[in-house]
């Protein structure tokens, strides 16, 4: 059985269209995921920079605190050294 050229030629300009075809699937597909990874990433670059300005507002945060840590504790040493001074006070005169 021998076949003709032209049907040789047929079926392969037939998978050269299918191939194409798969191709221009193909390519249709990569652009949708490129702009969806596009997407992804400006999404990303949105979060990273939240956390960001969360990371430094804690930071001010845990700086006032600490600041609110030192005053508390020097007004309580402020208060033990009054309460002291009282205690001694009563000590030595005692009431009467």
């Amino acid at each position: 059985m021998e076949r003709n050229f032209d049907e040789i030629i047929g079926e392969m300009l037939m998978q050269l269209a299918n191939i194409e075809i798969r191709r221009e699937k193909e390519d249709a597909r990569m652009e949708a995921f490129d702009e969806r990874m596009k997407a992804f990433n400006k999404r990303l670059e949105l979060t990273i920079k939240r956390m960001v300005k969360v990371e430094t507002r804690l930071e001010l945060n845990e700086r006032r605190m600490e600041l609110f840590d030192e005053r508390l504790n020097q007004s309580m040493k402020s208060q033990n050294e009054i309460n002291k001074y009282f205690l001694e006070y009563i000590k030595k005169n005692p009431i009467k």
